[in-house]
């Protein structure tokens, strides 16, 4: 929610992403990220080791996340919060998702921005890059941010088709697969309540209903 709120109501929303991110992040930034945080070159290696696969972060692990947001404050953000502080943008950065806000004077600081995060030594996925006017839908990490902050509806019909799909398969499954299911679900249920509460307790009573 943090990640999205400065973007509601702005008059542009522009979103990337970053390309591959965990495998672009290679063991020897790594190395560097663990010297620039002042442990010994011994110390740097062997968290290194512990940290990356095959020269790079893998994805999923316990460690990934933390490594790639400690990446993204050292090499990635201090250039994009300096322009946008500079320029009166909004700036979020959610892992491998950057969302920049703004008056319309934002597009014309489309390349720029792109430019920074290619110099850093990454790439974006030009298929990821939107540029959202009021006009328009905008979203900011699979949620609408024109008026407020809510999950779209592409999200809620999904969750919507899940609750029917377990409905119908509730009687043939065994009853711990049913409990599984029901709790994931409800977990979506439950994100869905902080911005949508009567359409969130529309989707739990019909839950309930299946147990």
């Amino acid at each position: 929610m943090t990640n999205m709120a400065p973007h509601v109501g702005q008059e542009v929303v522009m979103t990337l992403d970053i390309k591959n991110y965990f495998p672009s992040i290679s063991h020897c930034r790594v190395y560097e990220l663990f010297m620039r945080l002042g442990c010994s070159p011994d110390v740097a290696r062997l968290l290194t080791r512990l940290t990356t696969h095959k020269g790079h972060v893998p994805q999923g692990t316990p460690t990934a996340s933390s490594i790639a947001n400690l990446v993204t404050a050292i090499w990635i953000e201090p250039r994009l919060r300096a322009l946008c502080e500079k320029e009166g943008f909004n700036l979020t950065i959610y892992v491998d998702d950057i969302s920049v806000s703004g008056p319309y004077r934002l597009i014309g600081f489309r390349d720029t921005l792109l430019e920074i995060l290619t110099s850093a030594g990454f790439r974006y996925r030009k298929d990821k890059v939107h540029i959202q006017t009021k006009g328009q839908k905008q979203v900011v990490t699979g949620h609408t941010v024109n008026q407020g902050m809510a999950p779209t509806r592409e999200w809620r019909d999904g969750l919507r088709a899940q609750i029917h799909r377990l409905a119908i398969d509730a009687p043939s499954i065994p009853q711990g697969e049913r409990i599984k299911r029901v709790r994931r679900i409800r977990g979506r249920v439950n994100h869905l309540r902080q911005f949508m509460l009567k359409k969130a307790e529309t989707f739990e009573n019909r839950l309930a209903l299946i147990g």
